[in-house]
């Protein structure tokens, strides 16, 4: 039996990607603790974790970009975190538990490291603005120092595998691996038929990054020519560098056909009434 420490920069994601391997590691007999920001982190949600008899340590975490006292802060966490709850094993996914967790272990030699790469953001779509280049360049330095102590790096798609050896991120292909997305319990989405009217769905943050404003831009073609065709779009707006301002959103909402429906909740609920899926995002960890 192995303690394995899940570490992740977003509890929720713990839940809604995460809790199938969670459920599957503790079958096979392994202790888990996860780690995570407390932001946006339910009760409800918790006592998912806690029903399975998880511990959940909390620590403080700035998704919005770097800033040096906050981002020491984290990482004084981090290593607090995983000093004292002695894991033989690290599972961490998004940028900052990544790059945060690879740093921490070079003090933690017999720790195995595992880091998920879900995709690359904004710092690997954007790179005509001097800012923009100096933070790439800062970036793939951390990871290449990070990465040095994995066992093995798990990507999503061959995309950003090849992008991490070309870098020299990573040194070989044979100390990565290629997992084609976090899967889908098809109890939760059963088989149904496809809705007879032309409904359009979009479902994501609301991301310049994700293709918001190209799902604006066609739907409002679109409809110039099938005026019966319906647009949907769902999702919450996000604080993330690229993310699409409340002014902005607005805008597009008055000068569009799309149906803006929020945050929803569940996504299954939303899903079996769409006879199209959209998703025109810039960059994703798996291919739709």
């Amino acid at each position: 039996m192995k303690h394995i420490l899940i570490i992740a920069s977003y509890g929720p994601s713990l839940i809604n990607f995460r809790i199938d391997l969670i459920k599957n590691l503790l079958r096979r007999g392994h202790k888990i603790s996860v780690a995570c920001p407390k932001i946006n982190f339910s009760i409800k949600l918790q006592k998912k974790l806690r029903d399975l008899r998880i511990r959940i340590i909390f620590f403080s975490l700035d998704n919005t970009g770097l800033n040096f006292f906050k981002d020491c802060k984290s990482i004084l966490e981090i290593y607090k975190i995983i000093k004292c709850s002695k894991p033989d094993l690290i599972i961490s996914y998004t940028a900052k538990p990544v790059i945060y967790s690879g740093i921490i272990l070079k003090f933690f030699k017999n720790i195995s490291y595992f880091p998920l790469i879900t995709g690359l953001g904004y710092t690997f779509i954007y790179k005509k603005s001097l800012r923009h280049k100096i933070l790439r360049y800062f970036i793939i330095k951390l990871y290449m120092i990070s990465l040095k102590n994995s066992k093995k790096v798990i990507f999503q798609n061959k995309d950003d595998q090849n992008l991490f050896l070309k870098l020299k991120i990573i040194k070989k292909k044979k100390s990565s691996k290629i997992v084609n997305g976090s899967g889908v319990d098809l109890k939760k989405y059963p088989l149904s038929n496809l809705p007879k009217k032309p409904i359009f769905l979009m479902i994501s943050r609301l991301l310049i990054d994700k293709g918001v404003r190209e799902y604006f831009e066609a739907a409002k073609i679109v409809s110039k020519n099938f005026p019966n065709v319906k647009f949907l779009l769902a999702g919450y707006l996000d604080n993330n560098p690229s993310g699409i301002s409340s002014k902005k959103l607005k805008l597009l909402i008055k000068e569009s056909p799309v149906e803006y429906l929020g945050h929803i909740k569940s996504v299954q609920s939303i899903l079996k009434f769409c006879k199209y899926y959209v998703l025109p995002s810039y960059r994703e960890g798996t291919l739709r």
